[in-house]
C-alpha cells in the first residue's frame, strides 16, 4: 500500500506521572496552532539570544565596538543557552513560563499550562524538546525516513 496517514505519524503519548505531573494523549493539534506555536518560539529563542548578549556584554565588554559587533555577530543558540546558565532566577523563570505557556496551547493543554511549571526544571525541558521535535520534524515521517529520490537508469 501507498501512503496511510494512520500510521505516518505515532500519537502525542505522554507520561508525567513519575514527576507528579500527568498522562494522556496530546490532540492532534491543528495547522493555526502549529504556526502559532512556531512564531512564538521564534520569538522566545530571539528574545533569549538577545538576553543572553546583554549578559555576555555586562560580563566582557569589548572596549571597541566593532570588537563588540564581531563578537556578537557569531553568536549562536547554543551560546546563549550556556550564557544564560549564568542568568538571574527571574529571567529563567519568566523564560520557562512563556514555554510552558507556549506548549500547553499548541497541547490544547493537555497538559495544561500550571502542570507543566509543576515539573522538575529537565522533565519540563525534555517535554518540550519532544514536543517541539514531534510538531516539526515526526520521527515516523516518510518524508524524514524514506528516501524521496529513485535512481532512474538511463535506457
Amino acid at each position: 500500500m501507498g501512503f496511510d496517514s494512520g500510521s505516518v505519524v505515532e500519537p502525542l503519548d505522554f507520561d508525567l506521572s513519575k514527576h507528579g505531573g500527568p498522562k494522556g494523549t496530546v490532540p492532534e493539534p491543528s495547522d493555526r496552532l502549529v504556526f502559532r506555536f512556531t512564531a512564538q518560539f521564534r520569538k522566545v529563542v530571539l528574545a533569549s539570544i538577545s538576553e543572553a548578549e546583554k549578559i555576555a556584554v555586562e560580563q566582557d565588554v569589548p572596549e571597541d565596538d566593532d570588537a563588540r559587533k564581531e563578537r556578537l555577530s557569531k553568536f549562536s543558540l547554543r551560546d546563549a543557552l550556556g550564557i544564560l546558565d549564568t542568568a538571574d532566577n527571574e529571567t529563567l523563570k519568566m523564560l520557562s513560563d512563556k514555554m510552558c505557556g507556549m506548549v500547553a496551547e499548541v497541547c490544547s493543554n493537555t497538559p495544561s499550562e500550571e502542570q507543566l511549571v509543576a515539573l522538575p526544571w529537565r522533565i519540563k525541558a525534555a517535554f518540550f524538546g519532544w514536543v517541539v521535535g514531534e510538531l516539526l520534524v515526526p520521527e515516523g515521517s516518510a518524508a524524514v525516513t524514506t528516501p524521496s529520490l529513485k535512481v532512474v537508469s538511463g535506457g
